[in-house]
């Protein structure tokens, strides 16, 4: 009897998984009417539930969804590869700037790659090597920042931070920065649609912006002709691209051990720095994730992204148990919050509501 029992409440489970993905899907495709343009995808475990485009990402039946710029959901990349080189005995966490740095002002001597990675470093977030393509000169534009705090004293997000873990990558690695991010974590992890800013691919299939005027402000240093300038500031905090089925890969790669080992998985999801507490739980920085804890377990991992000026905005987030959610959205903002936020509030509500 009991085998029979299992196997209802299996396909009671999946039911109401079904249905609730459905409704998933009526939801978004409502509010494209509204403004929302982009790509969801929702797994659990090994399967995918829901990976399609909405909106002006929709290409047309059959089609793949695009790419999409990640923007701070970069940071997980850079993180990741930091830690490889960990890994390998290339640098340690520990290490400080004045390794890699010999002539950082005093101030900054004593910064470590762990205060980078979970920003407390006390560097201000200015985004100071936008446009700049030279290694040494954004390095030298970035130290020249006066600190907000003393390192290690407090949390303080900084892009420019993830700037020098870049600069540190490309000169820990032999292929450096750009190569290292492809060769060692994107094709490691089997996303043939992801690359760096400034290295984008004619097939990538890019989604458009929000808005096509908004490139043509932007310094042709930056972008330029519709495609990223290789640059330093877009390097490290910024200025990957992905697809949900990319960003998937990436994930499952992680968890199954492939792109890190567990030793140094645990560092990139560890409960770092406390960002806040709230009546349900607290939210810690990892290394370029944030930590959900709630009754003390961890709860998720996530992390969100808005390159504003494109109008291209992302959330990435996975559980212990398996679930998988990727919102990638070129709509821009509504209401100055980015359409990916919004539709992954409402993947949040239609999941955790009671099922029939």
């Amino acid at each position: 009897m009991l085998l029979p029992l299992i196997a209802t409440c299996l396909l009671a489970q999946n039911v109401r998984l079904d249905n609730a993905i459905a409704r998933i899907d009526s939801v978004i495709s409502s509010r494209v009417a509204a403004g929302f343009s982009g790509a969801v995808l929702i797994a659990r475990g090994d399967t995918v539930l829901l990976d399609k485009a909405y909106g002006r990402a929709d290409t047309g039946p059959g089609a793949s969804p695009p790419a999409f710029w990640l923007a701070s959901d970069s940071k997980q990349f850079t993180a990741t590869a930091i830690l490889r080189l960990e890994q390998t005995g290339h640098l340690r966490v520990t290490d400080s700037l004045i390794r890699f740095f010999p002539d950082a002002p005093a101030d900054k001597r004593a910064i470590t790659i762990h205060q980078l990675l979970t920003h407390t470093s006390g560097l201000p977030h200015e985004s100071a090597a936008d446009g700049i393509a030279d290694r040494a000169t954004a390095v030298r534009t970035i130290l020249k920042l006066r600190l907000k705090s003393k390192p290690g004293e407090k949390y303080s997000y900084s892009n420019d931070g993830y700037n020098l873990l870049a600069a540190i990558i490309d000169m820990s690695s032999v292929a450096g920065f750009d190569r290292f991010i492809q060769d060692s974590l994107f094709t490691r992890a089997g996303m043939s649609r992801s690359g760096i800013w400034g290295n984008e691919k004619d097939d990538a299939g890019i989604a458009p912006l929000a808005d096509p005027r908004r490139g043509t402000k932007m310094s042709p240093s930056i972008f330029r002709e519709g495609h990223g300038v290789s640059n330093w500031g877009y390097r490290g905090p910024t200025g990957a691209y992905s697809t949900t089925r990319d960003v998937y890969r990436w994930i499952q790669a992680l968890r199954r051990g492939e792109i890190i080992d567990e030793t140094e998985k645990r560092e990139l999801l560890g409960r770092h720095v406390l960002v806040n507490r709230d009546a349900l739980g607290e939210s810690y920085t990892g290394y370029g994730w944030g930590v959900r804890v709630e009754g003390g377990h961890d709860v998720s991992y996530g992390h969100a992204g808005n390159e504003d000026w494109l109008g291209h905005n992302a959330i990435i987030r996975f559980a212990p148990d398996g679930l998988v959610v990727v919102v990638l959205s070129n709509a821009g903002d509504k209401d100055n919050t980015g359409w990916s936020s919004l539709i992954n509030h409402e993947i949040r509500h239609v999941m955790d509501a009671p099922q029939r």
